[in-house]
């Protein structure tokens, strides 16, 4: 997907955040496509908001701090966040690492368009590691076995957390079911690599 979009400036085939779908609902993230329907007019809302960062531009105000506005993208289309300094300077490792990101922001009506004004950023994984429990793996032989294991040490202290995760393989006469030691986050992302292993036939959410 990453290369579709170095390709030609947009996703192709699928949007990087289509295996969060059914966690940005649970967490109560707002789509760009929904944002003039959600937001009333008046008073500022907050609002969830995730999204992988396209494009970023920085300008220095007349008192010398730094402004970012910052074009993100979802499933359902872009929009632009306001960060100002204080929050540009602790989010700006985040914006840089091209990974899913939700933003707590204020938004506002201003004619036909939504301002929004970041008030908070942080890795979507990290929001979204306590929404399942854990999860299950389907296996159709034993040949995934030896790419799950390197999948779950590559990552290391990423993927440490407190997710259950349980190995089912079909046997001829029954099926066993395997439970790994020790807890994992497990994150959407996780389970989107878990599941292009070849030979897994399904992972399910516990």
């Amino acid at each position: 997907m990453q290369k579709e979009f170095d390709a030609v400036g947009f996703y192709l085939s699928a949007h990087p955040l289509d295996v969060y779908e059914r966690a940005l609902k649970r967490l109560g993230v707002t789509r760009a496509a929904d944002f003039t329907h959600k937001v009333r007019p008046g008073e500022p809302q907050r609002v969830k908001v995730a999204g992988i960062v396209l494009s970023r531009r920085e300008i220095t105000t007349a008192r010398g701090s730094r402004v970012a506005f910052v074009q993100l993208s979802d499933a359902s289309g872009s929009f632009e966040v306001t960060l100002f300094s204080e929050v540009l300077a602790v989010s700006r490792e985040m914006l840089d690492a091209n990974k899913p990101l939700l933003l707590h922001v204020e938004a506002r009506l201003e004619g036909e368009g939504v301002k929004l004004l970041a008030q908070q950023v942080g890795l979507l994984d990290a929001a979204t590691e306590n929404t399942v429990s854990g999860m299950r793996i389907y296996l159709a032989d034993e040949t995934p076995i030896s790419n799950l294991k390197g999948i779950l040490r590559d990552q290391g202290d990423q993927y440490r957390g407190r997710g259950r995760i349980s190995v089912l393989l079909d046997l001829e006469d029954c099926d066993v079911e395997i439970p790994l030691s020790g807890g994992f986050a497990v994150t959407p992302s996780l389970r989107a690599m878990v599941k292009s292993l070849p030979g897994v036939v399904d992972v399910e959410e516990l």
